[in-house]
């Protein structure tokens, strides 16, 4: 991956899954946190809940992604969800995180960087990593209502033009001298055409 040359007050712009990690972590947390017979009735329903998505012609990515988390954690407390995103972040995360994407995400923040991780997947499980390297995090967040999961997105699903959106709300690119972006897909493209460096993964 390329060192910036560049001086000043920079923010970085990283995807999560894909990029500092290697894949999807969605279902790595469901087989982590998810009991065998729940993951086997979720699965069941969820590609029933799909293939219906497809027959009437009403699939997107952020339906089917509501939908598969309603089937396998639908009425879970928070509590219980985010405590299992931490254990998650500490069992499993580290065996599936990209070495050379965090070691200069590290050195950016040690140089003075702001790390911003911009991301589809629900903070449940990304949070506690983002707290633990000292990154701000922009995600996809869940529904709860008397503490326990609706089935429900709180947010819409943060990807594509919803991660540029996103980002404008929420931080003023005007104040950063140099803007260095990371992502590894296609949804990730509005992000990176907000930084001065893109850099794909």
């Amino acid at each position: 991956m390329p060192e910036s040359n560049a001086e000043g007050k920079i923010l970085v712009l990283t995807d999560f899954d894909g990029t500092i990690t290697m894949g999807d972590t969605l279902y790595r947390y469901l087989l982590f946190a998810v009991p065998v017979h729940r993951l086997i009735a979720g699965l069941i329903i969820s590609i029933f809940r799909i293939g219906m998505l497809w027959v009437f012609r009403r699939y997107t990515t952020e339906k089917a992604k509501e939908l598969v988390l309603s089937a396998f954690l639908m009425g879970e407390s928070e509590k219980t969800l985010r405590k299992k995103g931490g254990q998650f972040c500490q069992k499993r995360l580290p065996g599936i995180l990209r070495t050379d994407v965090c070691d200069k995400l590290g050195n950016l923040k040690k140089e003075g960087a702001t790390v911003v991780i911009v991301t589809a997947s629900p903070d449940i499980w990304v949070l506690p990593y983002a707290q633990s390297e000292g990154y701000a995090l922009i995600s996809t967040r869940l529904e709860f209502h008397e503490g326990r999961f609706t089935g429900k997105l709180a947010t819409p699903n943060c990807k594509g033009q919803e991660k540029a959106n996103r980002i404008e709300a929420s931080i003023l690119l005007e104040e950063f001298d140099h803007i260095i972006g990371l992502g590894n897909s296609a949804g990730d493209r509005e992000m990176l055409a907000l930084a001065h460096e893109a850099i794909m993964v």
